[in-house]
């Protein structure tokens, strides 16, 4: 039987937090992602700056590295989701937060996931700039 988000978490944790961001350094209002990871958490700044052509997203630790072999793919999936946000939704609302947390923590438990993330990673190129910040567009698109 698969796990399932309630079977695999205490009910009294908290899955997420959002808080909107305000604009600075030439990035737009966006909003902030904070997630409980095994013993830490992992936190992920959003921006969208042209819904469905742009956006950005930087992904951290608290402790800076994943633990694990887990922790490492479910962060790497929680860039791929970050990514299909920043593009595709152009204002992240709780239920969305909601759902972005759920499937990452699907795939830190478990590696649910494994099918949806390959298809992700087709849609968007993204590339990292000197403040970790990690730009995305859809494939095909010319810069």
């Amino acid at each position: 039987m698969p796990r399932t988000i309630t079977s695999s978490f205490k009910t009294t944790e908290t899955l997420f937090t959002l808080s909107p961001l305000p604009a600075r350094k030439g990035l737009p209002a966006g909003w902030f992602l904070r997630m409980p990871i095994g013993l830490q958490h992992v936190s992920v700044e959003l921006h969208t700056l042209r819904p469905g052509l742009l956006g950005a997203y930087r992904i951290r630790m608290s402790r800076r590295l994943p633990v694990d072999e887990w922790e490492a793919a479910a962060v790497d999936a929680l860039g791929d989701l970050a990514a299909f946000a920043v593009i595709e939704l152009s204002d992240i609302t709780e239920s969305q937060a909601g759902l972005l947390a759920s499937a990452f923590h699907m795939v830190w438990a478990g590696g649910e996931l494994n099918t949806l993330v390959p298809e992700l990673r087709r849609l968007y190129i993204t590339t990292e700039d000197q403040a970790a910040l990690r730009w995305v567009m859809p494939k095909g698109m010319a810069r």
